[in-house]
């Protein structure tokens, strides 16, 4: 679960699929066959000893998932942000109740959402298969669908506010590590006059862009920043 980009929805799936097969293990009180032809060889009150050992074995395990995973129930409803599926209006409008009551301040049209999930519903439609065969990650599907819908002028604005609400937390604490590591290795006992401003800069750069080449490339292409590189703005 602490690979890149893994947010707390990811999180929430991979634990409910893990408990699931757990539950189905322990249904099945599954053994491997080389155990089970050592049992062949033992006696029957052995045996159900070591069977009991294990229905006791899968117990404990479903039970401590439980209650790990008990922080992540609320995130269950956003499985349909990972874009596995087509998304559907239940799902959505259960989102919707989750993000209303932990953001009272922040509105969004249902009527809009209702139209705007529509649209995405039809886009994904032809999408998800190509995305599975290239293994696209959830954050660059709603990145490709985002920048077409923006590009054909199709509202978006109320499921983008459900998307960021559920991609903005981390599933682990890997990444803010991983980001403390960065600053612990730039804000040297050699470097100690940078600014927070400049590490800050620094910090986001190294962080949202895969090496030098990209940086560069989005660079040259940005030729209002370019200007304001070259004169004495960047002193500002």
């Amino acid at each position: 679960m602490e690979k890149e980009k893994s947010t707390a929805v990811h999180a929430a799936q991979h634990l409910c699929d893990l408990q699931e097969k757990l539950l189905e293990r322990k249904a099945a009180l599954f053994m491997g066959l080389k155990v089970k032809s050592i049992l062949a060889t033992q006696e029957r009150p052995q045996v159900e000893v070591f069977k009991q050992s294990v229905h006791t074995f899968y117990e404990g395990c479903i039970s401590y998932l439980q209650e790990w995973s008990s922080s992540f129930t609320d995130m269950k409803c956003f499985s349909w942000t990972l874009l596995e599926d087509p998304p559907g209006w239940d799902e959505v409008e259960s989102s919707l109740r989750c993000v209303s009551s932990k953001l009272p301040n922040i509105h969004i049209n249902e009527t809009e959402l209702f139209d705007e999930v529509t649209s995405v519903k039809t886009y994904t439609s032809d999408k998800i298969g190509l995305w599975d065969r290239d293994i696209k990650p959830a954050d660059e599907r709603w990145a490709e669908i985002f920048t077409h819908f923006k590009h054909q002028n199709v509202p978006f604005k109320n499921v983008a506010v459900i998307c960021q609400f559920a991609m903005c937390l981390p599933g682990t604490n890997a990444s803010v590590e991983r980001i403390f590591s960065l600053m612990n290795n730039t804000w040297t006992n050699e470097r100690n006059r940078l600014g927070l401003e400049t590490l800050k800069a620094l910090l986001i750069t190294r962080v949202n862009f895969d090496g030098c080449s990209e940086f560069h490339a989005r660079l040259v292409d940005n030729h209002s920043l370019l200007k304001k590189i070259h004169s004495n703005m960047k002193y500002a």
